[in-house]
């Protein structure tokens, strides 16, 4: 995707992902949402600030290995928040 926001695009810590992903496995499920929101909130307000608290809130409602998922990718992360912006424009 071309128009990835500067903040999305840079390079990603795996060591730091993985251990993110050890605690949030480990997490009780009202911490581990407002874990994943902590970090996705401010990645999505850069690309839809307008729509970024509802995009989070779907987004986190997702399970939570896939959201890893969209963490670890900065393009797969910004093409599903296009997406998701998209649904929410046409409803």
């Amino acid at each position: 995707m071309n128009n990835v926001p500067l903040a999305l695009s840079s390079s990603h810590d795996p060591q730091g992902m993985r251990m993110f992903s050890s605690r949030l496995a480990a997490a009780p499920p009202m911490q581990r949402r407002r874990m994943l929101h902590e970090r996705l909130f401010p990645l999505v307000h850069q690309q839809q600030p307008h729509l970024a608290e509802k995009i989070t809130g779907m987004l986190i409602e997702m399970d939570y290995s896939e959201v890893l998922l969209f963490l670890d990718s900065p393009e797969r992360l910004a093409a599903k928040v296009d997406e998701v912006a998209q649904v929410l424009r046409l409803s």
